[in-house]
């Protein structure tokens, strides 16, 4: 039976935001297609989605007034009179749910919705990607943010031929810090442009991470419900992350998979529990192994149906 088509606008997403590459990019079109034929325009759109890099658009802007669906992954909100809104944070608040930013990076391909772009070679590199990095890496087949494979990891210590990973662009003081310190240790190798040591820029941390037995995965920013990327893309290349941000991490993933350092009174007690389990293969095994999720919500079928419940109103 041939779906509906919904006309669907966006507005006010980052920087380079482009649906035909991206999962992050494709979510909500992916997410509508479980019940429509989704169509992207910029005039007499069904409905629009607009995030929080602009300011925020009025129904009366369009013709026809559609629906306007707010999206906010980053610590601020997206504004506006939204009708349904999602955003990073829990709040007990009508017509909001939460959508974390790290779920809207997974590759939902257990859903029984076709991706229509998952094949595609340079699909889903991460934000922090060389333009056509993609090309020269791993087949959207196989890619590891499928939710089909990140639920079946297994990590492998064969691959780690490096201690730990730093790979950032942004200076925030706490993970400078924690490098410097670390690094005291043993050696940390710098691939993105913050405090580069390596004279390498990393092309894609979902594929490059295995290689690594540890990565440094700190926010931006510590607010409740916010998590990101930065701990699913080590999670899910088979790299044991070292997790500094909101406690919701420990639900959102399996605790027992990474290194929260709010567990730890400072970062010399951080730093001794990694030396400790750097030292015990056994244990460090036990933790690699451990499953990514310990459950999953369907975010794509809490969006569709907080979108598709608002429609007609």
């Amino acid at each position: 039976m041939n779906k509906p088509t919904l006309r669907v606008c966006y507005r006010n997403f980052w920087p380079e935001f482009d649906p035909e590459r991206m999962p992050q990019d494709h979510f909500f079109e992916f997410a509508l297609s479980r019940q429509f034929d989704v169509l992207r325009v910029d005039d007499r759109p069904d409905v629009v989605i607009y995030s929080v890099f602009g300011a925020p658009p009025r129904r009366d802007e369009f013709t026809g007034k559609p629906l306007l669906v707010a999206y906010s992954g980053e610590p601020v909100d997206a504004g506006g009179t939204p009708d349904p809104r999602f955003g990073f944070d829990p709040r007990p608040q009508p017509d909001y749910a939460r959508l974390p930013l790290w779920a809207i990076y997974l590759i939902w391909d257990e859903t029984g919705t076709p991706y229509r772009i998952a094949d595609r070679a340079d699909l889903g590199q991460g934000s922090h990607a060389r333009a056509g990095a993609g090309v020269t890496l791993f087949a959207g087949a196989t890619h590891p943010l499928r939710t089909s494979i990140v639920g079946a990891r297994t990590g492998s210590m064969a691959r780690q031929v490096r201690f730990c990973n730093f790979t950032y662009r942004h200076a925030v003081q706490s993970r400078i810090d924690f490098f410097t310190r670390l690094s005291r240790y043993r050696r940390v190798d710098s691939t993105g442009s913050l405090l580069n040591n390596t004279g390498y820029r990393m092309a894609s941390k979902v594929h490059e991470l295995g290689a690594y037995r540890y990565t440094i995965a700190f926010e931006n920013t510590i607010q409740p419900g916010y998590v990101t990327e930065k701990l699913l893309e080590p999670l899910a290349s088979g790299s044991v992350p070292i997790y500094l941000g909101a406690r919701d991490a420990c639900s959102d993933f399996n605790p027992d998979a990474f290194i929260h350092a709010l567990d730890f009174d400072g970062p010399d007690h951080l730093i001794a529990h990694i030396r400790a389990l750097d030292l015990d293969d056994a244990r460090y095994q036990t933790m690699l192994s451990a499953p990514v999720f310990r459950t999953l919500p369907d975010y794509p079928a809490m969006v569709c149906d907080g979108i598709v419940s608002r429609l007609g109103k």
